[in-house]
């Protein structure tokens, strides 16, 4: 297509994100698994991937709120609230 990819700020942050996760889930799954976890009483690898999930979590709502802002264009900003007013409503229940 001659184009290049992975140049917007949607595409990098949904990339990051798709890696992050996965990576994320992997370790949770090897070292904190309740049955057959390697360091599953280690409360320093649980909070760093407490925390790290979170960061996750807050760079996915960067990717989609840039992907909105992509399809509904720079001016209207009416419309970008709207549709990140649910992103907002639900932070407090996803952040705790």
């Amino acid at each position: 297509m001659g184009k290049d990819h992975y140049t917007t700020l949607h595409s990098k942050a949904g990339l990051a994100v798709l890696v992050g996760s996965t990576m994320l889930g992997m370790a949770g799954g090897v070292f904190l698994h309740p049955d057959f976890g390697i360091d599953k009483q280690n409360g320093l690898i649980r909070t760093g991937h407490k925390f790290a999930s979170r960061g996750m979590l807050g760079l996915a709502w960067l990717a989609t709120l840039s992907g909105l802002q992509t399809l509904i264009g720079e001016d209207d900003v009416k419309g970008l609230l709207f549709f990140a007013a649910p992103l907002v409503l639900a932070a407090p229940f996803t952040l705790l």
